[in-house]
């Protein structure tokens, strides 16, 4: 019973809850000494479980828990990341072009997800070899990160 509830956490795909945890545990640990210890959990539960339904839906509609999991942080890359690349854009304008601006980003990031989730749609087939060390290697990586 135990080696089998093993094999099937081994082949969860975690990396889409790192990915969603990640931008909130990195604003607390920047802002330590501004907030309190327990003004992170709200936030934390709530990207959590937002990522765990779009994780569910993507999950029922390929029927395919590895591509639901690459789909799931192809979305939510870009959303935690949008304000950083807009902030950085509008500041430095380049070849005299302000791409820092909603009405162009935009655009350009729906784009970006929808042109991510067409190519992991069409071109990975079976991952289920190439997701399992990414899912169970995630905790060890994001760990070590300083």
């Amino acid at each position: 019973m135990a080696e089998g509830l093993k094999i099937k956490m081994t082949e969860f795909p975690f990396y889409p809850f790192f990915l969603s945890a990640f931008s909130i545990l990195a604003l607390m640990a920047n802002n330590i000494t501004e907030v309190q210890g327990e003004a992170f959990i709200r936030p934390l539960l709530f990207a959590l479980s937002l990522c765990g339904i779009l994780l569910a839906l993507t999950s029922w509609m390929l029927r395919d828990r590895y591509r639901a999991g690459l789909v799931t942080a192809i979305l939510i890359v870009p959303f935690y990341s949008y304000g950083h690349i807009y902030n950085l854009l509008r500041d430095n304008p380049i070849f005299g072009l302000n791409l820092g601006r909603h009405g162009i980003l935009f655009p350009i990031a729906l784009l970006a997800m929808i042109g991510g989730v067409v190519l992991i749609l069409r071109l990975v087939k079976k991952i289920r070899d190439r997701s399992l060390p990414r899912s169970t290697g995630s905790p060890w990586y994001c760990a070590s990160c300083p």
